[in-house]
């Protein structure tokens, strides 16, 4: 998407069917998911979630970039860095397990959340089984790259 992201039902809907997990999914399956999502705005060091957090909801980033953490006793290192247009948060949100790092806003961000905040994913998988099945179909196919992309980093080393 480019351009800054403006908060409107049209530019939601745009912005959806311009990402990767999203881009499958008919008009009525979009306008589905932004119902049941948020909008959620950060500022420059605001956390979005830290590691032990419920993991309730995925994130796509509207505008803005956001940084995966891990920290021991002595020091935080960086583990991933996420910009426009991608999803993070969705490991631990399909694994229904805690969070296991920290996410951070490195500028002015914008998230959609999915589901938002009151929703649950149960009842969109139940509203929308063809849309979810797409969705997952999606998603897995993010997690699968990730998993190769790190495979060949550590390959390379």
């Amino acid at each position: 998407m480019s351009g800054p992201y403006r908060d409107t039902t049209h530019d939601i809907h745009a912005f959806l069917r311009s990402t990767e997990i999203f881009s499958g999914l008919d008009e009525e399956e979009i306008e589905a998911v932004a119902r049941g999502s948020a909008v959620r705005q950060l500022e420059p060091e605001e956390h979005v979630f830290r590691r032990g957090d419920g993991a309730h909801s995925l994130y796509v980033i509207l505008a803005g970039t956001v940084a995966i953490l891990r920290s021991d006793e002595s020091k935080q290192s960086e583990i991933a860095r996420y910009v426009t247009g991608e999803v993070f948060g969705e490991i631990n949100f399909f694994m229904e397990a805690p969070r296991s790092a920290d996410a951070r806003a490195e500028e002015a961000t914008t998230l959609l959340v999915f589901p938002g905040e009151n929703r649950s994913f149960a009842e969109f998988l139940s509203g929308h089984p063809r849309a979810s099945a797409r969705l997952l179909q999606r998603l897995i196919g993010v997690v699968s790259n990730r998993i190769r992309n790190t495979n060949r980093l550590i390959s390379e080393r």
